[in-house]
């Protein structure tokens, strides 16, 4: 069914079930799926020379951190993944990148605010599925 997909992670625990449901979805044809999983970090991106050679290690060591168990899950499937990291406001940059090439399905996790903070804040998973072309699995 979905050969080529997008899952967005966090590090949360939402995002991890994201990943179980979107291996869940795509069983019966791992071998033939390709999954792009993406960090989008609302920090810019450093510039060369503004950093020293230790942060700039500390800040890809980061994200590094929260793509891996991802990817790690992924590729014990068989799963063929690349990662990439994104900068800017997380819903606009994963959507942005979504909407540039073509995806099968966007995979993300909820993380279920109560209906205050979606009123006031709204949710990056909300914001996906308001912005991006293609079919969208939220998972909780």
């Amino acid at each position: 069914m979905f050969k080529r997909l997008l899952i967005a992670v966090d590090g949360s625990d939402h995002s991890a079930r994201a990943v179980e449901k979107a291996i869940e979805s795509i069983a019966p044809e791992l071998a033939e799926v390709y999954v792009e999983v993406v960090y989008a970090t609302s920090s810019a991106q450093p510039k060369p020379g503004k950093l020293s050679e230790h942060e700039l290690y500390i800040h890809q060591q980061n994200e590094e951190e929260i793509l891996q168990p991802a990817v790690e899950r992924l590729n014990a499937e068989g799963i063929r993944t690349e990662k990439i990291v994104l900068h800017g406001e997380p819903a606009a940059a994963i959507s942005e990148y979504a909407n540039e090439y073509e995806f099968d399905c966007v995979v993300v996790g909820s993380r279920g605010l109560n209906p205050l903070q979606k009123m006031v804040i709204g949710s990056v998973s909300r914001k996906i599925v308001e912005q991006i072309r293609h079919p969208v699995l939220v998972v909780k």
